[in-house]
């Protein structure tokens, strides 16, 4: 094993015991996992490589998804991210952008959601938006379908997901992570939008 995969191993090994997670080293075809338990929640954090086989050399990339099913109790849906060029373009093309009324985050973020008022219910909390600025880079959704690795979500549940497109190595932010799914469950069950399994 590499000096970078001894690191990878190293902080999800203390972060999991910092949230009194379970830790999975990973294998061949499954990267390190950590389960935890967030009050009534079951919060999943997985290093995931996807494999390109048609390049020329073979490439390779890596991904920290973080997700946590919950028994969704109406069809409320959002996604937030960064806001940037892309961002920008979406905007020409059509997307929807939900104003929450905090002016710094809704100049930071794009939020897309099918209930406006519930979204501005949702990320009312402090400490919700705090730890969402938090992070550099996020792309945070619920989804009822597949997610982008093709895992399918079953039936009769909806899953909280969040996915980076690289490797996260830093304890605190794993541990911000945590949090955040904790609190953003939370505060979706509070709305009326989600119950445990």
């Amino acid at each position: 094993m590499d000096v970078e995969g001894q690191k990878n191993i190293e902080s999800w090994r203390n972060f999991a015991i910092k949230i009194a997670g379970d830790y999975s080293a990973g294998e061949f075809n499954k990267g390190d996992r950590v389960k935890a338990v967030f009050g009534n929640w079951q919060i999943e954090f997985e290093i995931l490589t996807l494999i390109n086989a048609a390049a020329k050399p073979i490439s390779y990339s890596c991904f920290t998804k973080v997700s946590a099913e919950f028994k969704p109790l109406d069809n409320f849906r959002f996604s937030i991210h960064r806001k940037g060029f892309f961002s920008n373009i979406a905007k020409v093309f059509g997307a929807q952008d939900v104003v929450i009324g905090y002016p710094e985050f809704d100049d930071a973020f794009i939020i897309k959601a099918n209930d406006i008022n519930k979204a501005q219910m949702i990320f009312a909390p402090d400490n919700i938006r705090d730890l969402i600025n938090a992070q550099k880079k996020i792309y945070l959704s619920i989804i009822d379908k597949t997610d982008p690795f093709g895992k399918k979500v079953p039936d009769g549940k909806a899953e909280l997901l969040f996915v980076s497109s690289e490797i996260i190595k830093d304890e605190n932010i794993l541990e911000s992570l945590y949090y955040l799914f904790g609190l953003m469950l939370d505060q979706l069950a509070k709305t009326g939008s989600a119950m445990r399994l």
